[in-house]
Protein backbone atom coordinates (compact mmCIF):
# COMPACT_ATOMS: atom_id res chain seq x y z
CA UNK A 1 0.00 0.00 0.00
CA UNK A 2 1.51 3.22 -0.90
CA UNK A 3 1.02 6.52 1.60
CA UNK A 4 0.06 9.44 -0.42
CA UNK A 5 1.13 13.15 0.01
CA UNK A 6 -1.37 15.44 0.14
CA UNK A 7 -1.23 18.87 -1.36
CA UNK A 8 -1.18 20.86 -4.79
CA UNK A 9 -2.36 19.13 -7.91
CA UNK A 10 -0.62 17.03 -9.82
CA UNK A 11 -0.26 19.58 -12.50
CA UNK A 12 1.72 22.06 -9.84
CA UNK A 13 3.52 19.21 -8.36
CA UNK A 14 4.96 17.48 -11.69
CA UNK A 15 5.82 21.73 -12.73
CA UNK A 16 7.80 21.82 -9.27
CA UNK A 17 9.57 18.98 -10.16
CA UNK A 18 10.61 19.93 -13.51
CA UNK A 19 11.72 23.49 -12.01
CA UNK A 20 13.91 21.85 -9.47
CA UNK A 21 15.38 19.19 -11.65
CA UNK A 22 16.57 22.11 -13.94
CA UNK A 23 18.04 24.15 -11.45
CA UNK A 24 19.20 21.98 -8.19
CA UNK A 25 20.57 24.82 -6.70
CA UNK A 26 16.77 26.42 -5.95
CA UNK A 27 16.80 25.28 -2.33
CA UNK A 28 13.36 26.82 -1.75
CA UNK A 29 11.84 24.80 -4.90
CA UNK A 30 13.58 21.53 -2.54
CA UNK A 31 12.34 22.84 0.66
CA UNK A 32 8.40 23.11 -1.38
CA UNK A 33 9.04 19.48 -2.38
CA UNK A 34 10.86 18.39 0.99
CA UNK A 35 7.70 20.03 3.26
CA UNK A 36 4.95 18.23 0.28
CA UNK A 37 5.91 14.68 1.35
CA UNK A 38 6.60 15.17 4.99
CA UNK A 39 3.64 13.73 5.80
CA UNK A 40 5.14 9.78 3.94
CA UNK A 41 8.04 10.85 6.80
CA UNK A 42 5.54 11.24 9.92
CA UNK A 43 3.66 8.16 8.96
CA UNK A 44 6.46 6.03 8.40
CA UNK A 45 7.75 6.74 11.71
CA UNK A 46 4.59 6.18 13.19
CA UNK A 47 4.72 2.56 11.57
CA UNK A 48 7.76 2.12 12.87
CA UNK A 49 7.21 3.39 16.60
CA UNK A 50 4.74 1.20 16.63
CA UNK A 51 7.11 -2.00 17.14
CA UNK A 52 9.46 -0.33 19.39
CA UNK A 53 10.42 0.54 23.01
CA UNK A 54 9.03 3.28 24.48
CA UNK A 55 12.49 4.63 24.97
CA UNK A 56 12.25 5.53 21.11
CA UNK A 57 11.42 8.68 20.57
CA UNK A 58 8.70 9.60 17.86
CA UNK A 59 10.93 12.89 16.57
CA UNK A 60 13.89 11.10 16.56
CA UNK A 61 12.73 8.73 13.83
CA UNK A 62 11.16 11.28 12.24
CA UNK A 63 14.20 13.68 12.15
CA UNK A 64 16.34 10.59 10.77
CA UNK A 65 13.79 10.18 7.94
CA UNK A 66 13.67 13.35 7.08
CA UNK A 67 17.22 12.97 6.16
CA UNK A 68 16.21 9.74 4.12
CA UNK A 69 13.62 12.38 2.21
CA UNK A 70 16.28 14.95 1.60
CA UNK A 71 18.31 12.47 -0.23
CA UNK A 72 15.04 10.73 -1.90
CA UNK A 73 14.41 14.49 -3.43
CA UNK A 74 18.35 14.96 -4.59
CA UNK A 75 18.26 11.46 -5.97
CA UNK A 76 14.94 11.36 -7.56
CA UNK A 77 14.93 11.00 -11.32
CA UNK A 78 10.88 12.01 -12.46
CA UNK A 79 11.79 10.78 -15.97
CA UNK A 80 11.98 7.45 -14.83
CA UNK A 81 8.22 6.94 -14.36
CA UNK A 82 8.25 5.86 -11.19
CA UNK A 83 6.11 7.71 -8.52
CA UNK A 84 8.19 9.80 -5.81
CA UNK A 85 6.40 8.04 -3.13
CA UNK A 86 7.41 4.93 -4.39
CA UNK A 87 10.86 6.21 -4.52
CA UNK A 88 11.21 7.86 -1.19
CA UNK A 89 9.53 5.06 1.40
CA UNK A 90 12.69 2.62 1.41
CA UNK A 91 14.63 5.75 1.52
CA UNK A 92 13.14 7.48 4.55
CA UNK A 93 12.87 3.77 6.24
CA UNK A 94 16.25 2.95 5.39
CA UNK A 95 17.63 6.29 7.60
CA UNK A 96 15.55 5.49 10.43
CA UNK A 97 16.58 1.74 10.28
CA UNK A 98 20.13 3.34 10.06
CA UNK A 99 19.70 5.39 12.98
CA UNK A 100 18.03 2.67 15.10
CA UNK A 101 21.28 0.85 14.80
CA UNK A 102 23.43 3.23 15.50
CA UNK A 103 21.61 3.47 18.88
CA UNK A 104 21.48 -0.22 19.58
CA UNK A 105 24.15 -1.35 21.89
CA UNK A 106 24.14 -4.75 20.87
CA UNK A 107 25.75 -5.25 17.06
CA UNK A 108 22.81 -6.95 14.58
CA UNK A 109 24.85 -10.73 15.11
CA UNK A 110 24.63 -10.59 18.48
CA UNK A 111 20.51 -9.17 18.22
CA UNK A 112 20.09 -12.13 15.83
CA UNK A 113 21.60 -14.79 17.81
CA UNK A 114 19.46 -13.36 21.09
CA UNK A 115 16.31 -13.80 18.84
CA UNK A 116 16.88 -17.33 17.71
CA UNK A 117 17.64 -18.19 21.33
CA UNK A 118 14.32 -16.62 22.33
CA UNK A 119 12.77 -18.38 19.49
CA UNK A 120 13.60 -21.79 20.56
CA UNK A 121 12.78 -21.36 24.47
CA UNK A 122 9.68 -20.06 24.20
CA UNK A 123 7.77 -23.21 23.11
CA UNK A 124 9.49 -25.42 25.94
CA UNK A 125 7.95 -22.68 28.38
CA UNK A 126 4.31 -23.42 29.23
CA UNK A 127 1.47 -22.56 32.09
CA UNK A 128 0.91 -25.14 34.91
CA UNK A 129 -1.41 -25.06 37.47
CA UNK A 130 -2.22 -21.99 38.62
CA UNK A 131 -0.37 -20.26 36.06
CA UNK A 132 2.95 -21.67 37.33
CA UNK A 133 5.91 -21.65 34.97
CA UNK A 134 7.12 -25.15 34.22
CA UNK A 135 9.55 -26.20 31.51
CA UNK A 136 7.89 -28.75 29.17
CA UNK A 137 10.88 -29.89 27.71
CA UNK A 138 13.57 -30.07 30.09
CA UNK A 139 11.19 -32.36 32.71
CA UNK A 140 10.51 -34.72 29.16
CA UNK A 141 13.85 -35.02 28.14
CA UNK A 142 14.54 -35.66 32.27
CA UNK A 143 12.17 -38.77 31.46
CA UNK A 144 13.36 -39.88 28.52
CA UNK A 145 14.89 -43.50 29.08
CA UNK A 146 16.90 -43.03 25.93
CA UNK A 147 18.89 -40.64 27.46
CA UNK A 148 21.73 -41.87 29.90
CA UNK A 149 21.22 -41.43 33.79
CA UNK A 150 24.16 -38.88 34.38
CA UNK A 151 22.76 -37.46 31.14
CA UNK A 152 19.19 -36.81 32.89
CA UNK A 153 20.84 -35.60 36.16
CA UNK A 154 22.45 -32.78 34.00
CA UNK A 155 19.60 -31.65 32.62
CA UNK A 156 17.63 -31.09 36.23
Amino acid sequence: MEEQATAPAANEIEQIWFDYKSDPSNYELRNALIERYMPIVRRRAERIRAKLPNEIELDDLISAGSFGLIDAVSAYDPGRGVKFETFCIPRVQGSMLDELRSLDWAPRMVRSKATKLNEVRAPSVRRGVGGVPRTTARRSAQNDRRLAPRQRRQLG
